[in-house]
């Protein structure tokens, strides 16, 4: 029984091996946890913090309270302290821990946009395999044609029905094809790595273009609502606004260092430098306690040599900084959902003349095939007939190829390049 070939992968699957392979995307979700432990620590600045101590000393003092009095003490001094201190009033504090809430939402965002960007990655290199693979099969069809158009004329050759100019020029046009057939499966080879680079994995073989390729104008049908979508939605825009934000917040963190911060100690220690009992019941400078202490404790900053001021207005530079940058996104996000949904009207209209080129150069070649029977067309015809044919077929691969990926820039800036736009996308395989 002869075994049964396996399945080509699919767009969907080659994508769930990218979500559990990629590097980047892998890091991007180390930065989220990251970020949410910061935000824990932020706010364990407002619990408070509870220190124990405790120490062993073996002392010698010289007491000297006149010429005749002085003596030496040898003892033991051991005390514990537990000591609770509670934040009441720290400004800092609190725009720290607004801080790292936009922080860790800012990190959200950039793995949705690291997410939206493995997608566009994950379909560009498949549909990269798929045109290199389409590439090699039609150099390889060309050199089987010209295999046999070579048999032909060297047939016609030795029976002087053909010229040496026809025979050579058959026999250039097969090593050409060759050589265009080895190039393509280096590009293949190449592609397949690109994609296993992202995956981790290596395919043996992909789901293909349908051949009855659907091409529709986006929807909606209005550049002015994908516009307003990528400046609402796109993850990488509202990841550099969280920034701002927090840039602002650290001005004002800045700036705290010169209010004034309240905090509520308490205090319990035991003191104890008695050696023994019975020192207890004479006159001996001993002693033995215990402190419970409770009260407030308020720190006002006065001068720190100017590094307040001077680290408040490095933070307004940082600020000022990210909102350019932000203006500089949103300039450049306009121009890509602009330029992305252009490309997928130009690419209806490419595809539907391409496939009109193909269906004539088609009908071309089948025509110089027959008049090339009857003698009134020459080998260099057919060629040159074949040549156009294959490069028609060649632009319409690369059109259809341009057409999906303009989608997925279009939906990527849109914020809207998710597990459905994939599902879409697939349904243009085989």
């Amino acid at each position: 029984m002869a075994p049964v070939a396996a399945e080509p992968t699919g767009l969907v699957d080659v994508y769930e091996d990218a979500l559990d392979a990629d590097t980047q995307f892998r890091a991007s979700d180390s930065a989220v946890h990251a970020a949410r432990e910061r935000e824990r620590e932020a706010f364990g600045a407002w619990l408070p913090s509870i220190t124990a101590s405790a120490g062993v000393d073996r002392v010698r003092r010289d007491e000297r309270g006149g010429v005749e009095d002085d003596d030496a003490r040898t003892f033991t001094r051991e005390q514990y302290q537990i000591r609770l201190e509670q934040p009441i009033y720290n400004r800092g504090h609190w725009v720290r821990l607004r801080q790292t809430e936009r922080e860790t939402r800012r990190t959200d965002l950039e793995r949705s946009s690291e997410h939206q960007d493995l997608m566009a990655r994950v379909t560009e290199a498949y549909f990269e395999v798929l045109l290199a693979e389409l590439e090699h099969g039609l150099a390889q069809q060309e050199v089987e044609a010209l295999s046999s158009e070579v048999r032909r004329v060297e047939a016609l050759y030795d029976r002087e029905l053909a010229s040496r100019a026809d025979r050579l020029e058959v026999q250039a046009a097969l090593e050409e094809a060759r050589n265009a057939k080895l190039g393509g499966q280096h590009r293949v080879d190449a592609a397949y790595e690109h994609l296993r680079e992202i995956t981790n994995r290596r395919y043996a073989d992909l789901r293909k273009l349908r051949d009855d390729f659907p091409v529709e104008l986006p929807e909606p049908d209005s550049v002015d609502v994908w516009i307003d979508r990528a400046m609402q939605n796109n993850p990488r825009l509202m990841a550099a606004e969280q920034t701002l934000r927090s840039r602002r917040d650290q001005i004002a963190i800045e700036r705290a260092q010169h209010h004034p911060q309240l905090n509520l100690v308490a205090s319990h220690t035991y003191f104890d430098d008695v050696d023994d009992e019975e020192e207890l019941s004479i006159a001996t400078p001993g002693r033995r306690f215990d402190e419970t202490v409770v009260g407030v404790q308020l720190t006002v900053p006065l001068y720190e040599g100017g590094q307040v001021s001077a680290r408040s207005r490095a933070a307004e530079h940082d600020a000022a900084q990210a909102s350019q940058q932000v203006d500089g996104l949103r300039r450049a996000l306009l121009s890509e959902v602009r330029g992305s949904f252009l490309d997928v009207e130009r690419g209806v209209t490419s595809i539907r003349a391409l496939q009109r080129s193909v269906s004539a150069q088609t009908a071309r070649l089948e025509a110089v095939e027959e008049e090339l029977g009857i003698g009134r067309r020459s080998v260099v015809d057919l060629l040159e007939t074949r040549r156009a044919l294959i490069e028609s077929r060649l632009s319409l691969a690369r059109a259809r190829v341009e057409y999906l990926s303009a989608h997925v820039s279009l939906r990527s800036a849109a914020g809207e390049m998710d597990r459905d736009a994939v599902l879409w996308l697939a349904e243009f395989l085989e």
